[in-house]
């Protein structure tokens, strides 16, 4: 009878699950896990009637009621058909976005001709932000040709030279240089107003090549001599750890509790603030000296791009490195749950929809502004490719 019960409760708990959203409609997806059973009921402990290799593509027929989570990841279970058999995968290692191989459709447009483009980032509302050479923001609020230009400016003081725009939920930040107009710079306004972060609140250096902000609060500003971080909002910044000042820093990713650099001599990790720096990932493939941009992604995943090209590991094993295409200087790398790699490259822009197994590269002759691609973002709301190309302008994805 206990049996005959849990099995009626199981049948019960199934059928609840797998009520059709009425949002949903059939289509095809593929496959971005390395193997991926597929289950006679939208469970784990459901029984594999099928595996699935990555790469694979077959047609979705039904979908879960509500998402679920597993080892960490939310999504749907999804009721697939392949040939004469049919059963369920969790969502979380999947990809609607098959039809990426058929091409996008590029765009090139320039919101001031002269002017330097060297970063971009978007906010959660769209509106995508684009910073110059000669410290200026241009700002586009209703769609790609409508544009607006900010002056940063604090106590009389104007922004120096544009390095990196940030985009958090409190605040914009951006890192400058210049000895009296450069270090960070902050917006709670979306750009009305500006607070300017110097040495005098304890940046080691005012030439700040890269800022971040975590999901703590956390921000992280490298500078020309070293790594400062700010736990107040920028009011006050501290040397991390103390034990090293990093010099030439680019680029900052953290992953939990490990804090990843990317300076001229290497890529460096530290474990928490009173650790030390360790120099990680020497001559593995793909591995150069010159480190200009890191992702770190939700599963542990970190990607590198360096002077000779793209290499990844993982924070669980990161002794062991893979390296990822040819031979390129990689200047932003983004990345997202679905196994999707945007990689902005001197050669172009990279897309994979297959965690780094085939690519879609897209050049001068696609309709991108140039070859040279030095910066990258995408718009959450619709789902559009931003990229800046320096003197060329800007470009994005209709």
């Amino acid at each position: 009878m206990k049996k005959y019960w849990l099995l009626t409760f199981a049948i019960l708990l199934s059928s609840i699950a797998v009520a059709q959203d009425s949002d949903f409609e059939p289509g095809k997806i593929k496959i971005t896990a390395k193997v991926l059973n597929v289950r006679n009921i939208p469970s784990t402990g459901g029984v594999i009637v099928l595996s699935l290799k990555r790469g694979d593509v077959v047609e979705t027929i039904d979908k879960s009621k509500s998402k679920v989570e597993i080892d960490g990841l939310t999504d749907y279970w999804y009721k697939i058909k392949k040939e004469d058999k049919a059963g369920w995968i969790f969502g979380a290692y999947v990809s609607f976005d098959i039809n990426l191989e058929g091409g996008l459709i590029w765009k090139s447009i320039n919101p001031s001709i002269g002017k330097n483009y060297l970063c971009v980032a978007i906010s959660e509302k769209g509106s995508v932000y684009a910073g110059c050479s000669d410290g200026s923001v241009y700002v586009s609020n209703e769609g790609p040709k409508t544009w607006k230009k900010l002056t940063p400016q604090a106590l009389g003081v104007n922004i120096g030279k544009i390095n990196n725009i940030a985009i958090s939920k409190s605040a914009m930040w951006i890192a400058a240089s210049g000895e009296k107009n450069g270090g960070v710079w902050k917006s709670q306004n979306n750009g009305g107003a500006w607070t300017q972060f110097t040495a005098s609140q304890g940046l080691l250096s005012n030439d700040v090549t890269y800022i971040y902000e975590d999901s703590k609060g956390v921000v992280y500003a490298a500078t020309s001599k070293g790594l400062c971080v700010s736990k107040d909002g920028g009011s006050n910044w501290n040397v991390y750890p103390e034990d090293r000042k990093m010099k030439g820093i680019s680029c900052v990713a953290v992953h939990g509790d490990n804090v990843f650099v990317g300076t001229d001599d290497g890529l460096y990790v530290c474990a928490n603030p009173q650790g030390k720096w360790e120099r990680i990932g020497k001559k593995e493939p793909n591995m150069g000296d010159h480190i200009f941009t890191i992702a770190a992604t939700s599963k542990g995943e970190i990607y590198v791009g360096t002077d000779m090209g793209l290499t990844k590991s993982n924070v669980s094993d990161l002794k062991k490195w893979q390296a990822i295409g040819g031979k390129n200087i990689v200047n932003k790398i983004l990345s997202d749950i679905s196994g999707k790699i945007y990689v902005a490259t001197d050669n172009g822009l990279n897309i994979s929809i297959d965690n780094g197994i085939s690519w879609i590269t897209y050049k001068k002759e696609n309709g991108i502004a140039d070859n040279k691609v030095i910066d990258l973002s995408i718009n959450k709301k619709d789902g559009t490719v931003w990229i800046t190309s320096g003197n060329s302008g800007l470009s994005y994805n209709e």
